[in-house]
């Protein structure tokens, strides 16, 4: 990212890079730290966000995401939107829908209404991947960056990854 610094001419300008963990804010002199969160929300889509009950979890998922994206906050946040399981089992390959800062209250309720849930539940297999995988867009060191899940919980790939990753037990 670069900064404009005007000459001492008073005429033009000249084009500086950002000093590291700095960027040029919009509406701002100069180089600043950004004031921006960026949440990725990492959205369980297994079968269990479905359901008989009413609303199921995964209707009250959306219903949450979008009462979260479309307040009003002092502070502003970018948010990206990624999903888990892929192919339906216990596969996390990589599922960012949005990278940040691409995702907002529309395109995240579409997503609600285009897909539902399917499969297992790899909550801890999915958050590692979301850690290193650079897709989803969190990897600059001068923004706060988080992860948030939205899940109903138990993770059901985990004793199956344990067994074959530790070789607690031959199967």
């Amino acid at each position: 990212m670069t900064e404009r610094v005007c000459l001492e001419t008073g005429f033009g300008w000249e084009e500086r890079e950002c000093a590291e963990g700095l960027r040029c804010i919009p509406d701002a002199p100069g180089c600043s730290t950004p004031c921006t969160l960026r949440v990725f929300i990492l959205l369980d889509s297994s079968g269990s966000m479905g359901g008989d009950e009413s609303p199921t979890k995964w209707e009250q998922a959306r219903t949450a995401l979008a009462t979260l994206m479309g307040s009003a906050s002092g502070q502003p946040v970018e948010f990206g939107l990624g999903t888990f399981p892929s192919g339906g089992s216990c596969g996390t390959d990589s599922q960012v829908i949005y990278p940040v800062p691409e995702a907002n209250s529309a395109n995240v309720d579409a997503h609600f209404t285009t897909y539902g849930p399917d499969g297992n539940t790899p909550l801890l297999e999915a958050l590692t991947v979301h850690l290193d995988d650079t897709a989803a867009n969190l990897n600059d060191p001068a923004y706060a960056n988080f992860i948030l899940l939205v899940s109903d919980g138990s993770d059901t790939c985990w004793e199956e990854n344990c067994i074959a990753q530790c070789g607690l037990f031959n199967i």
